[in-house]
This record gives structure tokens, C-alpha cells and sequence, in this order.
């Protein structure tokens, strides 16, 4: 089941980062469909050659593989969270427009 969450997490990401969230529920949604909504099938359809573009480069689809992989051992998990979480919330960061109006020192 894990490996299920994590491959959709994955396609997600490659697939539909940055849509709005109607999208990218769109894209879970094909893939589940396609796996006719078991989680034993959902690596294999993502998997499957040319069903998402981004498995087209075989460079992701083996980093991919790579951290499903690691994620089985024991203690990995953590830092596979961590490591997705900052991959994904970097790119987005914004630095608030408010922060450029304060006054250094005035907090205190």
C-alpha cells in the first residue's frame, strides 16, 4: 500500500506539479482507474512505458525506482519525507511582500 501511495506521490509530482488542484486530482484519478483501483497495480501502470511523459526519461523513471527502493528500509522513511517535502516546497517559496516593509529592530 505504501508503494502504491508513493508511486502516485511520484507521478504527481512529475505529472501535474504546479496545475491546479483539479488537475492533479484528475491525474491520481487516471491512474487509479488504470490500476482498476488496487494499490498492487498502481507501480506497474506508472511504470508502464509511454502512460506519463515524464517516464519517458529513463534518468527519473531510475530515480524514481531508486527512492521507492530505499524507502523499504527500516529508518529511510524519514528522510524520504523530508527529502520529498523539500523538494517540492522549495521551488514554491515565496518571500511574503510584507517582510520587505519592516522595520529592523521593531519587534523588539
Amino acid at each position: 500500500m505504501i508503494e502504491a501511495v508513493l508511486w502516485l506521490v511520484i507521478n504527481l509530482y512529475h505529472e501535474a506539479r504546479g496545475e491546479p488542484v483539479e488537475a492533479q486530482i484528475a491525474v491520481v484519478q487516471v491512474c487509479l482507474r488504470r490500476a482498476k483501483w488496487k494499490p498492487e497495480n498502481v507501480p506497474s501502470v506508472v511504470q508502464r512505458p509511454y502512460q506519463f511523459s515524464w517516464t519517458a526519461d529513463r534518468l527519473k523513471l531510475t530515480e524514481a525506482r531508486r527512492l521507492v527502493r530505499e524507502t523499504r528500509v527500516p529508518g529511510r522513511m524519514k528522510k524520504f519525507v523530508r527529502d520529498v517535502y523539500r523538494a517540492m516546497a522549495v521551488p514554491f517559496y515565496k518571500r511574503p511582500v510584507w517582510t520587505h516593509y519592516q522595520v529592523p529592530g521593531a519587534s523588539k
